[in-house]
Protein backbone atom coordinates (compact mmCIF):
# COMPACT_ATOMS: atom_id res chain seq x y z
CA UNK A 1 0.00 0.00 0.00
CA UNK A 2 2.82 2.43 0.78
CA UNK A 3 4.40 1.68 -2.57
CA UNK A 4 1.21 2.72 -4.30
CA UNK A 5 1.09 5.87 -2.19
CA UNK A 6 4.67 6.69 -3.13
CA UNK A 7 3.92 6.03 -6.80
CA UNK A 8 0.83 8.20 -6.55
CA UNK A 9 2.77 10.98 -4.88
CA UNK A 10 5.41 10.65 -7.59
CA UNK A 11 2.73 10.75 -10.27
CA UNK A 12 1.23 13.89 -8.81
CA UNK A 13 4.67 15.48 -8.63
CA UNK A 14 5.23 14.69 -12.31
CA UNK A 15 1.72 15.88 -13.15
CA UNK A 16 2.32 19.11 -11.27
CA UNK A 17 5.63 19.64 -13.06
CA UNK A 18 3.97 18.89 -16.40
CA UNK A 19 1.26 21.44 -15.70
CA UNK A 20 3.85 24.07 -14.75
CA UNK A 21 5.73 23.50 -18.01
CA UNK A 22 2.48 23.56 -19.96
CA UNK A 23 1.40 26.86 -18.36
CA UNK A 24 4.82 28.36 -19.05
CA UNK A 25 4.65 27.23 -22.68
CA UNK A 26 1.16 28.73 -23.00
CA UNK A 27 2.38 32.00 -21.50
CA UNK A 28 5.39 32.05 -23.84
CA UNK A 29 3.12 31.39 -26.84
CA UNK A 30 0.74 34.17 -25.78
CA UNK A 31 3.70 36.53 -25.38
CA UNK A 32 5.04 35.55 -28.82
CA UNK A 33 1.64 36.22 -30.46
CA UNK A 34 1.38 39.56 -28.64
CA UNK A 35 4.87 40.53 -29.84
CA UNK A 36 3.92 39.62 -33.42
CA UNK A 37 0.75 41.74 -33.26
CA UNK A 38 2.69 44.62 -31.73
CA UNK A 39 5.29 44.38 -34.52
CA UNK A 40 2.51 44.62 -37.14
CA UNK A 41 1.00 47.66 -35.41
CA UNK A 42 4.42 49.33 -35.07
CA UNK A 43 5.21 48.71 -38.74
CA UNK A 44 1.81 50.13 -39.69
CA UNK A 45 2.48 53.26 -37.64
CA UNK A 46 5.83 53.68 -39.36
CA UNK A 47 4.35 53.14 -42.83
CA UNK A 48 1.45 55.52 -42.18
CA UNK A 49 3.86 58.24 -41.11
CA UNK A 50 5.41 58.14 -44.57
CA UNK A 51 2.30 58.82 -46.65
CA UNK A 52 -0.56 61.27 -46.97
CA UNK A 53 -2.20 59.46 -49.89
CA UNK A 54 -5.60 58.14 -48.74
CA UNK A 55 -5.62 55.14 -51.10
CA UNK A 56 -2.18 54.13 -49.86
CA UNK A 57 -3.40 54.51 -46.26
CA UNK A 58 -6.35 52.19 -46.99
CA UNK A 59 -4.00 49.66 -48.59
CA UNK A 60 -1.65 49.77 -45.60
CA UNK A 61 -4.56 49.31 -43.19
CA UNK A 62 -5.86 46.41 -45.25
CA UNK A 63 -2.47 44.69 -45.30
CA UNK A 64 -2.07 45.11 -41.54
CA UNK A 65 -5.56 43.76 -40.83
CA UNK A 66 -4.86 40.74 -43.03
CA UNK A 67 -1.58 40.08 -41.21
CA UNK A 68 -3.38 40.28 -37.87
CA UNK A 69 -6.40 38.25 -39.01
CA UNK A 70 -5.27 36.09 -41.96
CA UNK A 71 -8.62 34.30 -42.35
CA UNK A 72 -10.55 37.49 -43.03
CA UNK A 73 -12.58 37.28 -46.24
CA UNK A 74 -14.02 40.78 -46.52
CA UNK A 75 -12.84 44.18 -45.37
CA UNK A 76 -14.59 47.48 -45.89
CA UNK A 77 -13.36 50.88 -44.72
CA UNK A 78 -15.89 53.66 -44.35
CA UNK A 79 -15.65 57.31 -43.38
CA UNK A 80 -18.22 59.04 -41.22
CA UNK A 81 -19.34 62.64 -41.70
CA UNK A 82 -20.76 63.77 -38.32
CA UNK A 83 -22.28 66.99 -39.71
CA UNK A 84 -24.39 65.12 -42.25
CA UNK A 85 -24.53 61.87 -40.23
CA UNK A 86 -23.56 59.86 -43.31
CA UNK A 87 -21.32 56.80 -43.62
CA UNK A 88 -19.45 56.48 -46.93
CA UNK A 89 -17.58 53.34 -47.97
CA UNK A 90 -14.17 54.32 -49.35
CA UNK A 91 -12.38 50.98 -49.69
CA UNK A 92 -13.49 47.38 -49.99
CA UNK A 93 -12.12 43.90 -50.36
CA UNK A 94 -14.56 41.09 -51.01
CA UNK A 95 -13.44 37.51 -51.59
CA UNK A 96 -9.83 38.63 -51.57
CA UNK A 97 -10.30 41.13 -54.40
CA UNK A 98 -10.41 44.92 -54.24
CA UNK A 99 -13.88 46.15 -55.18
CA UNK A 100 -14.99 49.41 -56.73
CA UNK A 101 -17.00 51.05 -53.96
CA UNK A 102 -17.54 54.36 -55.77
CA UNK A 103 -21.09 53.32 -56.73
CA UNK A 104 -22.11 52.49 -53.17
CA UNK A 105 -24.32 55.27 -51.83
CA UNK A 106 -23.63 56.86 -48.45
CA UNK A 107 -25.86 55.46 -45.73
CA UNK A 108 -27.37 57.43 -42.86
CA UNK A 109 -26.28 56.84 -39.30
CA UNK A 110 -28.85 54.53 -37.70
CA UNK A 111 -30.50 54.93 -34.32
CA UNK A 112 -28.63 53.51 -31.29
CA UNK A 113 -28.67 49.72 -31.30
CA UNK A 114 -29.44 49.52 -35.03
CA UNK A 115 -26.93 48.78 -37.79
CA UNK A 116 -23.43 47.39 -37.34
CA UNK A 117 -21.54 50.38 -38.71
CA UNK A 118 -23.69 52.81 -36.78
CA UNK A 119 -23.10 50.82 -33.60
CA UNK A 120 -19.32 50.92 -34.15
CA UNK A 121 -19.48 54.68 -34.71
CA UNK A 122 -21.67 55.35 -31.68
CA UNK A 123 -19.66 53.12 -29.31
CA UNK A 124 -16.29 54.06 -30.85
CA UNK A 125 -15.34 50.39 -30.73
CA UNK A 126 -14.25 48.15 -33.60
CA UNK A 127 -16.71 45.54 -34.74
CA UNK A 128 -15.68 42.16 -36.13
CA UNK A 129 -18.51 40.22 -37.75
CA UNK A 130 -18.28 36.47 -38.38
Amino acid sequence: METIAIATVGFFAVLSLSRSVSKREQAEEALRRYAERLAVVNALGHDLSETLDLWNIYELLSQAVHRLMPDIANLFISLYDPQRELITCVYGIHGGEIRDVSNLPPIPLEAPGVGTQSEAIRTRRPLIIN
